[in-house]
């Protein structure tokens, strides 16, 4: 019997990434750790990737005045699963 797929939001992986709450990234943890170890196909979906994006941005925005170059943006999203 193969895995099942899940769709990973973005919040979860904000959770993951940038942990704003324990229980949060416990939880973003706990599903992760699930898809490592073959319990679940995790899919990330290319609208969650934009999403990501845009938070991505959005955080370097505020944290440099409004200026962010395409390079900050490449090194936010290398993280990115």
């Amino acid at each position: 019997m193969s895995a099942a797929r899940v769709y990973v939001d973005t919040n979860v992986i904000i959770h993951y990434l940038h942990p704003a709450s324990e229980r949060g990234e416990q939880k973003a943890k706990a599903l992760f750790l699930d898809i490592e170890q073959s319990k679940y196909v995790g899919i990330v979906s290319d609208f969650c990737r934009l999403e990501y994006l845009v938070y991505i941005k959005d955080e370097l925005a505020m944290a440099s005045s409004g200026n962010v170059t395409k390079k900050d943006i490449d090194l936010g999203m290398c993280d990115f699963p």
